[in-house]
């Protein structure tokens, strides 16, 4: 019994001294300056000390609970230690009570260049296939300040792998839609009004990129000597590194700098030099701005960067002979051949005559109102007619006929209150689809359009309908489409419903459905409530004037409540699978891309088996699943399947095919 008691005694005392000096050494572990004894850390240690987080310990944040601590502190002893800090900080450390706990709720935060940044949107959810954390962003090798932010973390993601001067969200997403006028080349412009009417930012930011952000292999090998097999598989490697590790991006990749690097000079001939200021006027048509009364509207011309040389080649000398070396170069409609197919130069012709004869219109219609008591939009209408009279309005057709527009307009109040004839042009009485009159019939268009993953058939709407442009089209920005489902809804739901065929508009749910897709799915078969004579309108019914209504909300009539849930059920189900799919898709891409520049294996046949199950995707997309959801999924299998054996014989056949990352 006496050494039972002994043997008792000294465990407890044992177990004291243990806790005790568990105690000091937690507490201890609670002191960063206790962290620079084992860890070289001296320069995170400065930066903490000057950041806000000064407060706050570092196991606070670190993941370095007592068991590490423990398991850390004997492996010191014996000598085997890592100098090295360990820097994971997982998202719970950060979002925990008392910190940074409603960062989701109120998410929006001020960031350099007075962007801001939206955590709920960054956080959360699979951003370019990846998953990001705090310490995305928040990098643990920082500059300046204690997990601090820098704007090389953004450049990195937004422009890695995109093609050059594009970045991933595109330019207002961060910058937002510029307001006001900005002055550049001796021209001002309103930068809003020109984003409104398409064009994009690097039309005349030329160069905003430098670098690629590439990964050499030299890097792994600094944290692994010999483990470079996954080198290929970014989606692996981010998973690990990124989502799982919280490694910061710059341990691996180069930085990309990104800022206003170059921009386009505005119409680099400079004439000028001899000529001051004898082409003021046509180079502020052609650039869409002066104009009164009315939006900027720079040419589609301008916008792609073509300088006035681009038209103007056929050289004149002055007398039959150059004088001084001086020459005029006119334009000349073979220019227009040598960028854009033939009907272009009828097009040009078109637009000259066209302008003169809208001109004297409206001098004509504003000369019978001139009562000699000039008011304000009465001048500017005159400026107006004068501004594309000496511009040569051709340079600038859609601005020149909504200058003249706007003229006319003064001129047509004018004549209604002097009770004369309103008799208006016709193509000043059409709201903007001139565009069919002055450019579009000399030209061939695709007689069929997609629209919502409707083929739509654009030449029978025109033709045949008798629809203008705008009834369908902006007449502010060329080429957006205003067209809803309910203008579409008010013509082809407006007959019997029950009888109206779906797949004039709606081929691939109605190919997927019916399995008619055999084109696509060479042994599909129908949905078995297509099988059961269930059609179209029997779940979606359709209304006049009123897009057809979810067939979801039609279950309830003849099935049970279980029913309702199934086809989202089925939705969760597809969207998976097709996500993984995509993700082998891309490898496959890759692959197939570098064997064909390494030119080392004939891929026809690798080409030709992936582009078949490219194509069941896309029409599976198309045709929405849920119309056929087993066929869907067991298709789905089958493109797993090939893609997956696709891979390994691409990576079987040719080593290292795919690109560096």
């Amino acid at each position: 019994m006496k050494i039972i008691k002994n043997i008792l005694i000294v465990f407890a005392i044992i177990a004291v001294v243990s806790i005790a000096v568990t105690q000091i050494l937690h507490r201890s572990f609670k002191n960063p300056e206790f962290c620079l004894k084992c860890h070289y850390m001296k320069p995170y240690y400065e930066q903490w000390q000057k950041s806000t987080h000064n407060k706050v310990g570092c196991i606070q944040c670190h993941d370095y609970k007592m068991g590490k601590i423990t398991a850390s502190a004997l492996v010191y002893f014996m000598g085997y230690y890592n100098p090295r800090p360990i820097g994971d900080v997982k998202n719970e450390s950060c979002l925990a009570s008392g910190c940074h706990s409603d960062r989701m709720i109120n998410s929006k935060e001020a960031f350099a260049m007075k962007i801001v940044f939206d955590h709920k949107l960054h956080m959360g959810t699979m951003l370019r296939g990846k998953m990001l954390r705090c310490t995305s962003c928040h990098s643990q090798i920082v500059q300046g300040s204690h997990v601090g932010v820098t704007e090389d973390v953004c450049f990195l993601c937004h422009f890695k792998g995109m093609q050059v001067n594009q970045a991933f969200t595109g330019c207002p997403s961060c910058h937002g839609v510029p307001e006001g006028m900005v002055n550049h080349g001796g021209y001002s412009v309103n930068l809003k009004e020109y984003i409104a009417t398409g064009i994009e930012c690097n039309r005349c930011h030329t160069s905003v990129v430098s670098g690629t952000g590439e990964v050499n292999h030299d890097k792994c090998y600094s944290c692994h000597p010999s483990r470079v097999e996954k080198y290929d598989d970014h989606k692996f490697i981010h998973d690990k590194h990124v989502s799982e590790k919280g490694i910061d991006c710059f341990y691996c990749h180069e930085k990309i700098k990104h800022g206003n690097i170059k921009m386009t000079n505005p119409l680099e001939v400079k004439c000028e030099g001899c000529h001051q200021n004898m082409h003021g006027y046509q180079k502020e048509m052609y650039m869409g701005v002066m104009g009164k009364g009315i939006t900027d509207v720079p040419s589609r011309m301008f916008a792609a960067q073509v300088a006035c040389d681009g038209c103007h080649t056929e050289v004149h000398v002055v007398g039959g002979k150059h004088v001084l070396g001086e020459a005029i170069a006119a334009a000349n409609e073979k220019s227009c051949l040598a960028c854009h197919e033939k009907g272009y130069d009828l097009m040009l012709r078109s637009w000259k005559s066209g302008v003169d004869s809208l001109a004297g219109y409206v001098d004509r219609r504003l000369k019978l109102v001139s009562t000699g008591k000039s008011s304000k939009e009465y001048n500017d209408a005159v400026f107006n007619l004068d501004f594309v009279r000496k511009s040569g309005g051709f340079h600038n057709i859609e601005y020149a006929v909504k200058l003249l527009g706007m003229a006319d307009g003064v001129a047509e109040n004018l004549i209604k209150d002097q009770g004369k004839d309103p008799d208006k042009d016709s193509i000043l009485k059409m709201k903007g689809n001139y565009c069919a009159t002055l450019c579009h019939n000399y030209i061939e268009t695709d007689k069929v359009f997609p629209y919502r993953s409707i083929d739509f058939p654009h030449n029978m709407h025109i033709s045949d309908f008798g629809i203008d442009c705008t009834e369908c089209h902006s007449n502010t920005k060329h080429k957006s489409t205003t067209l809803t489902l309910k203008d579409c809804a008010a013509c082809h739901h407006g007959g019997d419903d029950k009888t109206a065929d779906c797949s004039r508009c709606h081929k691939q749910e109605y190919k997927l459905y019916y399995g008619k897709g055999k084109e696509y799915i060479s042994d599909m078969s129908p949905d078995s409530m297509a099988t059961a004579g269930v059609g179209c309108a029997d779940c979606h019914l359709p209304s006049k004037g009123e897009p057809a209504s979810s067939g979801l909300e039609r279950c309830k009539g003849c099935h049970d409540d279980k029913y309702r849930t199934m086809p989202d059920e089925w939705k969760k189900v597809i969207e998976a699978k097709i996500k993984s799919i995509e993700e082998m898709k891309e490898k496959i891409e890759i692959a197939i891309e570098g064997a064909e520049r390494e030119k080392k294996m004939d891929v026809t046949a690798f080409r030709k088996s992936f582009m078949n199950g490219v194509n069941v995707i896309e029409f599976i997309k198309r045709g929405q699943a849920v119309h056929n959801f087993e066929q869907a999924k067991a298709s789905l299998n089958k493109v797993e399947g090939t893609f997956n054996a696709l891979w390994d014989q691409l990576f079987t056949q040719q080593k290292k095919v795919s690109p560096t990352a």
